[in-house]
């Protein structure tokens, strides 16, 4: 302890605070749980540092464990900087986060020498879109049959479905193997050519043995943001990678917020949290188009209009007024709930951009569960044109459709339906429909399958009678493509264009369910819909799960979850708005295989540091790409401010460079100081700093 009170006072000059708590760590071991990894002699020291990047961090401590290991193991050798390993690398090659690497078991990618053989278990998981890995034990070719079935029991133990095992006996090189030499749990399925290819994969030699095992590449998720969201609703991705979410319930005057979530770092957490626009009723959801900002309030369509480029939107046009009951809201205290005398039960409205038909639709809900509502343009999708000229009702007899997506294959309108509320916890389903242009949808008269709504409801008798014109309506309801248990609550709904998560996901949809308290299923999750892309052969698949537990009686809810985005690398971002108010970042590891791996390895997706840096006049920065991709090379101030974009463009595979004249996007000579620039690809972000000096 003395030893390092010394290092610290020697390298950072605050011996008081690190002494103290060097000769207060063993009294501390009491309090702390023991671990197999944790002796009795433990002592953690808290080190407090201020204006640092983590290599000051890695680099104080490597120097502190450089100069205690000399002094208690002179004649050991130590080399720096120690190596580095990324939790991505670590997991990849090992399988854990903390590997020991005294012990030589990497993990090896068999995918792709094992993807044309016939046995089952590998063509599975691959077409399920796993990976085949392996690894070589030494000398473990000596190992008993019944110590290997110990192993695989382990192994499922862990959540392993099985191993398959290769040993490789006798003497020589593994090319002059025979069958005879050769034992394995494959044989029949592989020529001993074929288990030599995957034994020189691993690495392994005469006397090793391979255990293999098959599965899906896990799918995870970790808490992107949480700090300053009250009630985060729908979400966007700027044209520059920048998250934007809907935050609806902010305390105070401006009860509404969009805010962004810049992760300049990439390290799958933001940075920080900077209102970028605010003074919104109920602000639900919001689009970038063209580079503009569009957001749906409670009553109006606006554009919001970022007067300088600074990535905040000082002004906004309106582009249409939108259906919604002002006293619900108007002339009320912060914070007064008190029920307002005109119903509103839907006062959310979500936005979707059409781009091939140059068309912005929006949803807007009914003001009650179930009524023949005195607005036309209440229970409907909206359709503008993009200046919000050209209004007109698009599709009707959607009581609550709060997820709007186009489909990226036939760009044909999904939207997500609430049903009605007191027809009991198993009716009427939750449902998604195709909207097309004048399609009536059931609601306040029918709902799945043209079934009528129980009107013994004494809520719902109100509507009665229904006419012969209210009869043809249901006649015309197309059927949903998918329905799910009642009392769900469907919001957002996404489809997936990326490629991080398997291929099954492709074009699927994912679909989220906010409640569930009172629901006959669990609910508090999001599911994913598979279908053709007309909507035929649909079938629902719980994707995320966990967020609440108890049906019945609601306790132990997580979140509530509302929003979906997706950045560039393919990774979700799911919101949810109450109890725990955060965005969740869900992603899968990219996949990338032995057999050909440089073409899309690390060597060959770059960025460059710029040169000259720093600089003056102008600086160079070059990329290399492995393949076709679109890019987007774009500068940020200290502050993660967008500055100047430099490439917006799809680029072939090759070497490039972009030239940098420290001007804005607006021709404008920019400060001195630290910038950052971001390389943007369907291969990945990546970021570098450089210093611009006048």
């Amino acid at each position: 302890n003395e030893r390092v009170i010394w290092h610290y006072e020697n390298h950072l000059g605050i011996g008081p605070p690190i002494r103290r708590a060097a000769r207060e760590g063993p009294q501390d071991v009491a309090q702390l749980d023991l671990r197999a990894d944790r002796q009795p002699e433990f002592t953690q020291l808290d080190v407090e540092m201020a204006f640092v990047e983590e290599e000051d961090v890695m680099h104080l401590n490597e120097q502190l464990l450089i100069e205690l290991a000399t002094e208690f193991a002179p004649d050991r050798p130590f080399t720096a900087p120690f190596p580095r390993i990324t939790y991505a690398d670590c997991m990849e090659r090992f399988g854990t986060d903390c590997p020991d690497l005294r012990y030589d078991l990497e993990l090896h990618d068999l995918t792709d020498y094992v993807r044309d053989s016939e046995f089952q278990v590998f063509n599975g998981a691959i077409a399920a879109g796993g990976r085949v890995r392996g690894c070589a034990v030494p000398d473990g070719a000596d190992i008993s049959r019944s110590d290997v079935d110990r192993l695989t029991d382990m192994a499922r133990e862990t959540g392993a479905k099985g191993l398959v095992w290769i040993q490789f006996t006798g003497e020589g090189p593994l090319d002059l193997i025979t069958e005879d030499d050769v034992k394995s749990s494959v044989s029949r399925f592989f020529s001993p050519a074929d288990l030599v290819e995957i034994g020189k994969a691993c690495d392994a030699k005469r006397g090793d043995m391979l255990l293999i095992s098959a599965d899906s590449a896990a799918i995870t998720a970790r808490v992107f943001a949480a700090d300053g969201l009250f009630g985060p609703r729908l979400m966007a991705f700027s044209p520059d990678g920048v998250l934007h979410v809907a935050n609806m319930r902010v305390p105070g005057e401006n009860k509404g917020q969009i805010v962004a979530l810049p992760d300049r770092d990439q390290d799958g957490v933001a940075d920080e949290r900077v209102v970028v626009a605010n003074g919104f009723r109920r602000i639900h959801s919001m689009a970038f188009y063209k580079g503009d900002l569009y957001a749906a309030d409670n009553h109006q369509l606006v554009r919001l209009i970022d007067e300088n480029n600074d990535g905040f939107y000082e002004s906004r046009d309106l582009l249409a007024v939108l259906p919604s009951s002002d006293d619900v809201y108007q002339g009320r205290k912060p914070g007064d709930e008190t029920p307002a005398p005109v119903e509103d039960i839907h006062p959310t409205r979500t936005l979707a951009f059409d781009e091939v038909n140059q068309r912005v639709y929006v949803s807007v809900g009914s003001t009650c569960d179930l009524c023949r509502e005195v607005d036309p343009e209440r229970a409907t999708v909206l359709a503008f044109d993009l200046d919000g000229a050209n209004r007109r009702i698009y599709a009707s007899g959607l009581r609550n459709a709060t997820g709007l997506a186009l489909h990226p294959q036939t760009n044909e309108l999904w939207v997500t339906v609430n049903g009605h509320d007191r027809q009991g916890n198993t009716l009427p389903p939750e449902t998604v429909y195709i909207a097309r242009n004048g399609s009536f949808h059931g609601w306040p008269f029918a709902y799945a399958g043209r079934t009528l709504v129980d009107f013994n409801v004494p809520a719902y008798k109100a509507v009665l009678p229904l006419t012969d014109a209210d009869r043809a309506l249901v006649r015309t309801m197309p059927d949903p493509i998918a329905a799910a248990p009642a009392r769900l609550a469907p919001m957002a709904i996404h489809f997936n264009t990326g490629r991080t998560f398997p291929a099954r996901y492709r074009d699927a949809a994912f679909v989220v369910f906010r409640a569930g308290h009172n629901a006959a299923v669990p609910g508090w999750k999001v599911v994913t819909l598979f279908s053709e892309p007309d909507g035929s052969d649909a079938r629902l698949a719980d994707f995320l799960t966990g967020l609440g537990s108890v049906p019945e009686t609601g306790r132990g809810v997580w979140g509530t979850p509302v929003g979906l985005a997706q950045d560039t690398a393919g990774h979700l971002y799911l919101s949810t708005d109450f109890v725990h108010h955060a965005v969740l970042r869900i992603e899968a590891p990219v996949v990338t295989t032995a057999v050909g791996a440089s073409a899309t390895g690390p060597e060959a997706y770059a960025l460059a540091q710029n040169k000259p840096n720093p600089f003056n006049a102008q600086t160079q920065i070059g990329y290399r790409l492995p393949g076709a991709t679109r890019v987007t090379l774009t500068l940020y101030n200290a502050q993660g401010q967008s500055v100047r974009q430099l490439k917006n463009a799809f680029e072939p595979a090759g070497a490039y460079t972009a030239i940098w004249d420290g001007e804005n996007n607006r021709g404008q000579r920019v400060a001195s100081g630290l910038y950052f620039y971001r390389l943007q690809t369907a291969y990945g972000v990546l970021t570098r700093r450089l210093i611009l000096l006048k």
